[in-house]
């Protein structure tokens, strides 16, 4: 068990960790770099969601990084904890909570930020849901009244 806790620990939370903003950098690199291919045929409200989608990717990065790194190094180091200094454990226990609440807390808030600043976001979202088919709306004309329905 001491052997399997830190080996997953590394495995699952410290390489992802590490991993992560480097990739988010390569992103944000491409994201800079469409941006000023599209600066001179897009309008500044598109240049200025190009900016808050860079601050977007990299507030979240940061958010896991912080709140992942120490959790997976907490996990890591926990077993060897275990029985030992009382005190020690206790504050690995209670920052392994923190972490992890802040950690759960970047993962349920993703969704939500990103619909509210990403208006490419939302349109992926709701074309993944529709399943790739247009908006379509049926028309029901009656005789006193016409009623429209979209789905």
């Amino acid at each position: 068990m001491k052997i399997v806790d830190p080996v997953d620990s590394i495995l699952s939370n410290i390489i992802p960790c590490v991993l992560f903003p480097i990739a988010t950098l390569f992103l944000v690199r491409e994201i800079w770099k469409f941006s000023k291919n599209q600066q001179r045929i897009a309008s500044s409200r598109k240049m200025f969601e190009s900016h808050r989608t860079t601050k977007m990717v990299f507030f979240f990065a940061v958010t896991y990084f912080i709140s992942g790194f120490p959790w997976g190094v907490l996990s890591a180091l926990n077993p060897y904890y275990i029985g030992g200094i009382p005190l020690v454990e206790s504050i690995i226990t209670c920052l392994l909570w923190i972490f992890g609440s802040v950690l759960i807390l970047n993962t349920a808030t993703h969704f939500f930020v990103c619909m509210m600043m990403s208006t490419e976001y939302r349109k992926t979202m709701l074309s993944v849901i529709r399943c790739g088919k247009e908006k379509s709306s049926v028309g029901v004309v009656g005789a006193s009244s016409s009623v429209v329905v979209s789905f």
